[in-house]
């Protein structure tokens, strides 16, 4: 039943549902959770992984709350503030790789304080996970990375420019205005620095815009960074600098409607195969789409992630199939897709609130 109702929350955000969930038990142990891990699986292993948050707590010796998102993704709700996160999920990906063959990936969220920032941070470590399909190498996300940007003040301009190559590969054009930002603040009023190192660091911003292939063919870039070598200021410099991020982002704004009938016959292939093995790099083969950028422009036009799209679409499908006559609940859960018909009516309930019948 907790489990029911916290997914509910984090989905919704919705306080009645606190509320209700308070007549049935005591809710006190959710303002204690300060950090949360989000397991991921290539496959659909926690349909059949009844056991593993069992397991996991007995080789960590550590308490959790577990909660089963849906059957790629798991959390971890934890309640010390005061331990190395990557320490203890590099542990769990010890214990998990010891008893599955499955591949895992692993988010770390930031330190919140109890359950009301949950819908926020299930967002954030949503986002953090499909960092994996641009980074592949990588196993372990944390959400420290963009703080250590402003912390680190004298030394970010390479983790900046890297950023903002991350924000052109995934148009994310918000996230580009914010990084270009961070380089704005340090430069203009600072005067220690020689006007040619500025104008190296802004030149190498300008240029990430130009890897956008279509962007380029349209545009100069040597003409751009020619003007930008004979600016005489540094206001010049960055006024440059926002006229070339302005033109990115009117070419951005102007493709999106291509990019929607893209995103569209996603969604339309997932309702017609969501109850088979679909995954995001299946996805991007169909639209001809990085399998990051799909993530993120996917995310930003229906507001869920492709795995949580999947899973509304699953549970949609489950209940017209309740809904017609004579229909049992392991036939239903079959035409849904699950394997596991126990854990069907566990992701059913938690989906709508009743048992399946």
């Amino acid at each position: 039943m907790k489990e029911y109702y916290l997914q509910r929350y984090i989905y919704s955000g919705d306080e009645e549902i606190i509320r209700e969930a308070q007549k049935h038990f005591d809710t006190e142990e959710w303002t204690k959770w300060h950090y949360a891990v989000m397991i991921e699986s290539g496959s659909s292993f926690f349909e059949n992984a009844d056991h593993v948050d069992r397991e996991i707590k007995e080789d960590l010796r550590r308490e959790f709350f577990y909660l089963n998102l849906n059957t790629r993704q798991s959390l971890l709700l934890f309640e010390d503030m005061y331990c190395d996160y990557k320490l203890i999920v590099n542990q769990i990906r010890q214990i998990l790789r010891r008893k599955y063959a499955a591949r895992f990936f692993f988010a770390i969220s930031r330190k919140f304080d109890g359950y009301k920032a949950l819908p926020e941070i299930l967002s954030q470590l949503e986002q953090q996970m499909e960092e994996r399909f641009y980074h592949p190498e990588r196993i372990v996300f944390t959400a420290d990375e963009e703080g250590a940007l402003s912390t680190f003040s004298e030394f970010q301009d390479s983790m900046v420019i890297e950023k903002i190559s991350e924000d052109v590969s995934r148009k994310d054009t918000d996230n580009l205005w914010k990084h270009f930002g961070l380089l704005r603040d340090k430069y203009s009023s600072g005067f220690r620095y020689s006007a040619m190192y500025v104008k190296f660091v802004f030149s190498s911003l300008i240029q990430e815009l130009y890897s956008e292939e279509q962007f380029a063919e349209e545009h100069d870039l040597s003409s751009a960074v020619t003007r930008l070598y004979k600016a005489e200021d540094v206001d010049e410099i960055l006024h440059i600098v926002e006229e070339n991020i302005s033109e990115y982002v009117k070419f951005i704004n102007g493709s999106m409607s291509v990019l929607r009938m893209e995103i569209q016959k996603v969604k339309d292939y997932i309702q017609k195969h969501c109850t088979e093995e679909v995954s995001p790099e299946m996805l991007s083969d169909k639209v001809h789409l990085s399998v990051g950028y799909l993530s993120f422009i996917f995310k930003k036009e229906t507001g869920m992630s492709i795995a949580r799209y999947m899973r509304v679409c699953r549970m949609e499908k489950a209940r017209e199939a309740l809904e017609k006559a004579g229909t049992s609940v392991e036939e239903a859960a079959k035409e849904a897709g699950f394997r596991n018909v126990d854990c069907f009516r566990t992701a059913f309930l938690q989906y709508s609130g009743v048992e399946p019948a």
